[in-house]
């Protein structure tokens, strides 16, 4: 491959680097994005070109230069932290397919094993297991305690705010919550990226003292903010269950009626958490009507369907009943809603709240540098929004 400046060969790049590199995050095929195939296709690329394309994929453009060797140990490093997340063992509930977007696992295992390395305390997190032998109304009494959840509290807010409140209180318990978000260059705008993003949902990486724990926020417009309610309080379950093996399938209605064993009790605790069958067996030989569906939607904070499954699983409506009452799905989901945040809030939302503390107040100190700070938050160097940044929190 000839890097040319001004049209003039100023060196020649390995072909094999060259899309190896591309080839990092495969599910979002860079190598077809067009100045890239271009590139490919008549072996050379323009050096301010090649500088523009790697800040838009947010991939470093010295990786381009790395020879062989240092190539090899570079993605290398890369593989032995994805292989430590699937070490720590990793959950993930499926989106609209089954794709998990590696550059996303990438960024929050960086997070992590920084804090990890550099702030995990000697005692480990006291939530992580403490579920696994409890009964389900135990289990629900301690995430309530553990996390200071006030659920009256809870039910009086909209879904937006409610998903905010669960985000804090779960969060104030050491649990680090990531959301997925486009904005401020946080994640590259591509269309194949946009893909695999919609198709990763919500997903745990298991951690001793950080365990995190994903929800798609505004990458996915399909999930609602009842969805990722129900997504974020599943995910805690397993943390507490010690079963990261499980996950929610693509099809919510199938997966939460027919679950066995840990899945089941999982299922069951969040479901009961959030609608408790207290609360549903005062509907026992009552009409349940689409008004009595969508009341307990609203109240409860759950997405219709979920509703409808939860009143089948305890038996309060017939499978008749239960197929008329599920929602008819919208064609194409839902829409996304154009928000133009602070960058310290687009990254604060994505890194979760003890990565965002403690690697800002890690470069206040200076023991990480502006470099490292911005891979860690920004997964790559963005001297503008880097700048922005510091000036909005006075760093």
């Amino acid at each position: 491959m000839n890097l040319l400046v001004r049209s003039e060969i100023a060196v020649v790049l390995d072909d094999a680097t060259f899309e190896r590199v591309l080839n990092i995050y495969p599910e979002e095929e860079l190598a077809k994005k067009p100045a890239f195939a271009v590139a490919l296709q008549n072996g050379q690329i323009e050096f301010k070109t090649l500088m523009d394309e790697a800040g838009r994929i947010l991939i470093p453009w010295q990786m381009f230069f790395l020879d062989p060797t240092n190539l090899d140990a570079e993605l290398s490093r890369i593989e032995r932290l994805r292989h430590r997340a699937s070490r720590r063992l990793l959950s993930k509930r499926r989106g609209s397919g089954s794709i998990t977007s590696k550059r996303i696992l990438d960024r929050l295992v960086r997070c992590q094993t920084y804090l990890s390395e550099n702030h995990a305390n000697k005692s480990s997190n006291r939530f992580c297991g403490s579920l696994k032998r409890q009964s389900v109304a135990d289990a629900v009494l301690t995430m309530l305690e553990h996390f200071a959840i006030d659920m009256d509290a809870f039910r009086r807010k909209n879904k937006r705010d409610a998903l905010a409140y669960l985000v804090e209180k779960i969060e104030g318990g050491a649990v680090n919550v990531c959301q997925g978000v486009l904005t401020n260059k946080i994640l590259p705008h591509l269309k194949a990226s946009r893909s695999v993003y919609k198709n990763t949902s919500g997903f745990v990486i298991h951690d001793e003292h950080f365990p995190f724990a994903f929800i798609p926020s505004e990458i996915n417009p399909d999930e609602r903010e009842g969805r990722q309610i129900f997504t974020l309080a599943f995910l805690v379950a397993l943390i507490g269950l010690d079963a990261y093996e499980y996950q929610m399938e693509q099809d919510f209605k199938v997966s939460l009626l027919k679950a066995r064993g840990l899945r089941r009790k999982a299922y069951d605790i969040v479901t009961e958490l959030l609608l408790p069958f207290g609360h549903t067996a005062l509907l026992e030989g009552a009409p349940i009507t689409f008004e009595t569906r969508d009341h307990l939607s609203r109240r409860y904070k759950l997405t219709p369907t979920a509703v409808v499954v939860i009143l089948k699983k305890r038996g309060l409506i017939s499978t008749a009943e239960y197929e008329d009452l599920l929602p008819t799905p919208t064609p194409g989901g839902g829409k996304s809603v154009a928000r133009t945040p602070s960058i310290d809030l687009s990254v604060r939302k994505f890194n979760g709240k003890y990565a965002f503390e403690y690697i800002n107040a890690d470069f206040a100190s200076q023991k990480v540098t502006a470099v490292q700070m911005q891979y860690l938050l920004f997964g790559a160097i963005n001297k503008k929004g880097f700048k922005q940044y510091k000036a909005k929190l006075g760093l």
